[in-house]
Protein backbone atom coordinates (compact mmCIF):
# COMPACT_ATOMS: atom_id res chain seq x y z
CA UNK A 1 0.00 0.00 0.00
CA UNK A 2 2.87 2.38 0.72
CA UNK A 3 4.18 2.34 -2.88
CA UNK A 4 0.70 3.17 -4.21
CA UNK A 5 0.43 6.07 -1.77
CA UNK A 6 3.75 7.42 -3.04
CA UNK A 7 2.63 6.99 -6.67
CA UNK A 8 -0.56 8.97 -5.95
CA UNK A 9 1.57 12.05 -5.29
CA UNK A 10 2.44 12.07 -9.02
CA UNK A 11 -0.75 10.56 -10.50
CA UNK A 12 -3.87 9.63 -8.54
CA UNK A 13 -5.89 8.30 -11.50
CA UNK A 14 -7.43 4.87 -10.88
CA UNK A 15 -9.04 2.22 -13.09
CA UNK A 16 -10.91 -0.60 -11.37
CA UNK A 17 -12.16 -3.62 -13.34
CA UNK A 18 -15.31 -5.32 -12.04
CA UNK A 19 -17.50 -8.04 -13.47
CA UNK A 20 -20.14 -10.62 -12.76
CA UNK A 21 -21.52 -13.62 -14.60
CA UNK A 22 -24.83 -12.99 -12.82
CA UNK A 23 -25.54 -9.82 -14.82
CA UNK A 24 -26.68 -9.68 -18.45
CA UNK A 25 -23.93 -8.25 -20.63
CA UNK A 26 -23.79 -6.94 -24.18
CA UNK A 27 -23.31 -10.45 -25.62
CA UNK A 28 -25.25 -12.64 -23.19
CA UNK A 29 -24.71 -13.62 -19.55
CA UNK A 30 -21.86 -11.82 -17.85
CA UNK A 31 -20.90 -8.17 -17.76
CA UNK A 32 -17.67 -6.34 -17.09
CA UNK A 33 -16.92 -2.71 -16.45
CA UNK A 34 -13.95 -0.37 -16.09
CA UNK A 35 -14.49 2.29 -13.45
CA UNK A 36 -12.24 5.34 -13.99
CA UNK A 37 -11.65 8.02 -11.39
CA UNK A 38 -9.26 9.67 -8.97
CA UNK A 39 -8.32 8.19 -5.64
CA UNK A 40 -7.16 9.26 -2.23
CA UNK A 41 -6.38 7.41 0.98
CA UNK A 42 -8.55 8.26 3.98
CA UNK A 43 -7.58 7.47 7.57
CA UNK A 44 -10.23 9.45 9.49
CA UNK A 45 -13.86 10.51 9.23
CA UNK A 46 -17.29 8.90 8.99
CA UNK A 47 -16.55 6.72 5.94
CA UNK A 48 -13.32 5.46 7.49
CA UNK A 49 -15.02 4.76 10.84
CA UNK A 50 -17.78 2.76 9.12
CA UNK A 51 -15.27 0.60 7.25
CA UNK A 52 -13.05 0.22 10.33
CA UNK A 53 -16.05 -1.14 12.28
CA UNK A 54 -16.50 -3.85 9.63
CA UNK A 55 -12.79 -4.54 9.12
CA UNK A 56 -10.86 -3.77 12.34
CA UNK A 57 -7.48 -4.44 10.72
CA UNK A 58 -7.82 -1.45 8.33
CA UNK A 59 -5.39 1.45 8.58
CA UNK A 60 -6.59 3.36 5.48
CA UNK A 61 -9.42 3.27 2.96
CA UNK A 62 -9.01 4.02 -0.74
CA UNK A 63 -11.76 6.46 -1.68
CA UNK A 64 -12.41 6.81 -5.43
CA UNK A 65 -14.26 9.73 -7.00
CA UNK A 66 -15.78 8.20 -10.14
CA UNK A 67 -15.34 10.08 -13.41
CA UNK A 68 -16.55 7.45 -15.88
CA UNK A 69 -17.89 3.89 -16.04
CA UNK A 70 -17.29 1.97 -19.25
CA UNK A 71 -18.99 -1.35 -20.03
CA UNK A 72 -16.47 -3.73 -21.61
CA UNK A 73 -18.48 -6.95 -22.02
Amino acid sequence: MHSIEQDFAADNHVTVAVGSKEVEGTQGPGAGFHVHGTGKFVDAGDDFDEMKAKFPWLSRVLEIEIDDIEQRI
